[in-house]
């Protein structure tokens, strides 16, 4: 008897036992071991619910292989139970080894609806301090209780794979207030902030943010990180107990413009910014920051035509004319039709294997890394034999009519934007694997061409 199935065995009931609740779960999980094979994961956790693999988007995968998800219900939603990562068909690493929250303080059922009540497909749109993300879980946590919000939180940040906790931070200050009339929600212990906090916190207990008439900006706070950054599950242990949840829900206003004017005239700017030309300069970068804030706040129903310049008149008159409105039970602005646009979801990754190229075994992956970005990832295998002369990969970019050159059968990429020049006769490599990154905008219609061995390989057209 293997490993696994003996292991299953010793568990008690089987796997219909293991999968009853996140506890058992959980224990059984517990036992697993890095380099662990596949096999042995289903023996005793069974067959995952979900995977996702190198097809699919660097947002979810990252940098493992494969990832199993146990407890979701569809593809790339949320695994509510656990999730074990791959590399090279061996296990990685798995579910966050802080024990999960008491079945008493919330239900199986509960968990399971307000993670993925709290969900959303991933997308290069996303910004790190997000208005729109915060007003939705702020709604969805806050009836939840403070005990059960800081439950849910904890287990999203043990079942989520590749989301960095820090994406909470920003969001804390909305839903929770401090039980103590004179107290004040502390900020995480991740270095020392460039913008510094009020010398007097009562002043400003949900410092850095800053809602005015229900639109939930903040000032853009950046850190000199030194040291072990404190992890947002030691800070909700440490600071929750202190926490109650806000009396109403956030309710934007139909025009978010006129609550950023009002924000400018805070007499709480003045209790962070003096009159040094540093803060001079902090002020007007945090006030940008904002207003980009409202902007994102109203992009499923609006967007200016360049985010890159901050009209302010202009824009809100092109908001206005577009006849906008918040609807309280989507949570998010739509036209006056009803209609609205989601973000982009994240794109599938780009693979592809040259086939027939005597003596070269090439598989290219291609990632979108930003909205403008991609990575490409090129592994060559070459054949015994004379020397060989470098292969040359091109992306070509349909959409504009440029190239980007790869060298991918050598040590060192070659990653130009001009062609390279030739390289002499290289012994062949049993393996090799290049990696460099080139902007590419999203929409844009690419194409692989090798050139090796006096041929042309080419792919299909296709559009990360």
């Amino acid at each position: 008897m293997g490993i696994a199935a003996a292991l299953a065995l010793v568990l008690g009931q089987g796997q219909s036992h293991i999968r009853a609740d996140r506890i058992a779960f959980y224990d059984a999980q517990s036992h697993i071991k890095v380099d662990w094979t596949k096999a042995q994961i289903r023996a005793v956790l069974g067959s995952p619910d979900d995977i996702w693999d190198a097809k699919d988007s660097r947002l979810y995968v990252d940098r493992a292989h494969e990832i199993w998800c146990y407890g979701s219900n569809g593809h790339l939603t949320f695994p509510t139970l656990g999730y074990v990562e791959f590399m090279d068909g061996k296990v990685w690493r798995q579910s966050d080894s802080i024990p999960p929250q008491p079945l008493s303080v919330l239900s199986d059922a509960e968990l399971g609806k307000a993670l993925r009540s709290l969900d959303r497909p991933l997308s290069w749109e996303e910004p790190y301090d997000d208005p729109l993300r915060i007003v939705q879980e702020t709604n969805i946590l806050r009836p939840l209780g403070a005990k059960k919000a800081i439950a849910v939180l904890m287990e999203e940040v043990r079942l989520r794979p590749n989301r960095g906790a820090h994406s909470w931070f920003p969001m804390i200050r909305f839903p929770f207030r401090s039980k103590d009339p004179a107290g004040f929600i502390r900020l995480p212990n991740i270095g020392g902030p460039i913008i510094q906090p009020p010398k007097d916190m009562t002043k400003w207990p949900d410092f850095p943010a800053l809602e005015t008439d229900g639109v939930p900006m903040s000032i853009p706070l950046q850190f000199n990180v030194g040291g072990l950054p404190e992890r947002l599950e030691w800070y909700l242990q440490a600071e929750g107990s202190k926490w109650k949840v806000r009396d109403q829900p956030i309710r934007p206003p139909d025009d978010p413009f006129l609550a950023y004017k009002k924000a400018l005239a805070s007499d709480r700017l003045s209790l962070i910014f003096g009159p040094g030309l540093s803060d001079e300069v902090r002020h007007e970068q945090s006030l940008d920051g904002m207003y980009d804030q409202v902007r994102q706040l109203v992009r499923t129903a609006w967007r200016p035509a360049n985010y890159l310049g901050r009209d302010h008149s202009r824009d809100h008159e092109a908001f206005l004319a577009a006849h906008c409105h918040w609807d309280a039970a989507r949570m998010m602005y739509v036209r006056s039709d009803g209609s609205f646009t989601p973000d982009s979801p994240a794109p599938s990754n780009f693979l592809y294997s040259f086939s027939g190229v005597p003596r070269l075994d090439l598989k290219v992956s291609i990632s979108r890394t930003q909205d403008w970005g991609l990575e490409f990832l090129a592994t060559c295998k070459e054949s015994p034999g004379d020397p060989l002369a470098d292969a040359l990969m091109v992306v070509q970019d349909e959409t504009t009519g440029k190239s980007h050159y790869f060298i991918v059968n050598q040590d060192m990429v070659v990653d130009s934007a001009v062609l390279p020049k030739p390289r002499p006769p290289h012994a062949p490599k049993e393996s090799v694997t290049t990696d460099s990154t080139f902007k590419s905008d999203l929409g844009h219609k690419l194409k692989l061409v090798l050139e090796f061995g006096g041929k042309t390989y080419s792919s299909l057209e296709f559009a990360p």
